[in-house]
């Protein structure tokens, strides 16, 4: 890890991935569809990383390089 950002990224990526099970149970006993779960964790866990970098920051820190995943800086 280069920073504790990417630290906290790490940690919060693994308690979801680590709860997700637990998730994925509850809510399919309860009888929601499968395609609802995936795409409500998976917004639930957005939404808490955007956060993550909210709270650090003060901003989301998106740009076009971002949001497009490129990189113009190749090796």
């Amino acid at each position: 890890m280069t920073s504790p950002r990417h630290l906290a990224y790490f940690v919060a990526l693994g308690l979801f991935w680590g709860i997700s099970p637990s998730q994925y149970r509850y809510w399919g006993e309860a009888g929601v569809p499968v395609s609802h779960i995936l795409v409500f964790t998976g917004f639930g866990l957005a939404v808490f990383l955007a956060a993550l970098a909210w709270l650090r920051h003060g901003a989301l820190g998106w740009n076009q390089e971002v949001l497009t995943y490129t990189n113009r800086h190749k090796l």
